[in-house]
């Protein structure tokens, strides 16, 4: 079943019962109002029994009536949502689709999901036109809602949302959103504050325990908050990669990558065995991304080369060949991935993931009242070493296996460091210092040019596998060794970066 999304821009409006709306004819711009007649519409919300979904501000529901009725999931973004759409499942009994409950077990992780609330809603649908098309539509509802405990409410909201495929740019968008806000706080109505109906009808969610992170500038305090930085990666790109958007694959590896380097550098500080054993979990994920990631890197390349290549001397038969390898190649690592993604091994890190940022573990030679600066200072100090030794290992050798592998090694180091840095400069108190902070642009260079080499190098090792392939069909392989020569110069001048970007440390 293919999902849809859509990002939803909108606004509500407290509006009492006898409230009229206002004449929206009178907005500029607008030449048609087209109002509808009242429609029914319910939708039956569902959570977990901890109501996971609603502390992480994403709403699932099954509504009937009105033209898109269906399955419903809600994310937050920024200052819209996203709202993803499945049909409406047949049948007298209620079945949640697979696709549905994939999308949010980031989650949910396997637990049982039960009814939240029914919501019942009368809504007048009065949509705004220009000359050419819809621009937005005001809502009128009343609704009312019965929570799983009985508990009853009833109110009126005004909704003003725009729609998707119209012409507006951003400030236009935003101008006709204050244009129709003014009117309608003027015909009586006031700004919402409640992020969603439902929520209002649930009322407030129950508070939990939660540890104190300490003092600002405390060790403890300024690791949590990195680790929590960095942890909210996993749940932001992983509804992405199952809904296959562009970059997110990509974006949940670097997610993993980042735990576990701040794991790896922040050693010295924490519990060394529960360090370990998170940032083995961790491993485990990220391999099991990689290959799908490796193939679209591939794939990127040859997009990119394809463009400067000389067509006389590259066929097209030989850049189909490896275009339909790699497109193959990353088909299956990408159904390995999303396995992986829906076991239970992966639910049993992210939990893990959960215990650790809970309650971080510092080691024992650190109490809660120890400052961070000093130990994040070296630590930061370390990991610039690491990258020069590496580097300076690899110049000493000729070019080969071990010279390859130092330059990678090199390569993860300035990633880590980079990574490192971004997520504790933005907490208060981590006090690293302004050299230490300008590390990261300058490691950023270090590590693009080590990538630029080793993906270089992977191309041309993919190039030579795919020629031998030709050769055994009896096809003509001198368009692989003109593509394995071109990668030559590639390789020197990400060199060239590299030796630039070592001195910038």
């Amino acid at each position: 079943m293919a999902l849809e999304a859509q990002r939803e821009v909108e606004r509500k409006y407290d509006v009492s019962a006898d409230t009229q709306l206002p004449d929206l004819l009178e907005l500029p711009d607008i030449s048609f109002v087209d109002s509808q007649e009242p429609v029914s519409l319910e939708a039956i919300y569902f959570d977990t029994p901890d109501q996971v979904l609603r502390r992480n501000r994403i709403t699932l529901r099954r509504r009937t009536g009105g033209a898109d009725a269906g399955w419903h999931v809600k994310f937050p973004s920024g200052e819209s949502r996203i709202e993803i759409r499945a049909v409406l499942d047949t049948g007298d009994d209620i079945e949640m689709p697979e696709e549905i409950r994939d999308i949010v077990s980031v989650f949910v992780r396997g637990q049982k999901f039960e009814r939240t609330a029914t919501l019942k809603t009368s809504r007048t649908f009065h949509y705004l036109h220009s000359d050419e098309e819809v621009l937005a539509e005001v809502c009128d509802d009343v609704v009312t809602s019965v929570t799983a405990s009985g508990q009853v409410k009833r109110w009126r909201e005004w909704e003003v949302e725009l729609e998707n495929s119209s012409s507006l740019d951003g400030l236009a968008a935003v101008q006709l959103l204050d244009d129709v806000e003014e009117k309608l706080i003027v015909a009586g109505a006031e700004r919402s504050l409640r992020a969603s109906k439902v929520g209002f009808a649930l009322g407030p969610l129950p508070e939990t325990a939660e540890r104190p992170i300490g003092k600002k500038g405390s060790l403890r305090a300024v690791l949590t908050l990195a680790f929590h930085s960095a942890a909210s990666g996993l749940t932001y790109w992983d509804p992405l990669v199952r809904r296959g958007e562009p970059d997110a694959l990509h974006q949940l590896r670097v997610s993993v990558r980042t735990l576990r380097g701040l794991l790896k550098v922040g050693r010295k500080m924490l519990d060394e065995d529960r360090a370990r054993s998170l940032s083995d979990q961790l491993k485990v994920t990220g391999q099991a991304l990689g290959a799908a990631r490796d193939a679209e890197v591939q794939l990127e390349i040859l997009d990119e080369r394809v463009d400067l290549w000389d067509h006389d001397t590259v066929s097209e038969q030989a850049i189909a060949r490896m275009r339909n390898r790699l497109a193959s190649e990353q088909e299956e690592a990408l159904a390995a991935a999303l396995e992986h993604l829906r076991s239970p091994e992966y639910f049993a890190t992210l939990d893990a993931v959960d215990a650790f940022l809970a309650d971080v573990p510092l080691s024992s030679q650190y109490d809660d009242a120890a400052r961070a600066r000093g130990p994040l200072r070296a630590a930061v100090d370390r990991q610039v070493r690491r990258i020069k030794e590496h580097v300076e290992a690899a110049s000493a050798l000729d070019e080969g296996e071990e010279w390859v592998e130092l330059l990678h090694e090199a390569r993860k180091e300035a990633k880590t460091l980079r990574y490192m840095i971004r997520h504790l400069e933005a907490v208060p108190g981590s006090d690293l210092g302004g050299h230490r902070k300008a590390l990261r642009v300058r490691a950023t260079g270090l590590q693009d040019g080590l990538g630029e080499h080793r993906d270089s190098l992977g191309f041309q090792a993919f190039v030579r596998s795919v020629a031998l392939e030709a050769a055994a069909a009896n096809e003509d392989t001198f368009s692989y060794g003109v593509l394995f020569a071109a990668e030559a110069p590639v390789q020197d001048r990400a060199l060239r970066r590299v030796r630039q970007g070592l001195k910038s440390l």
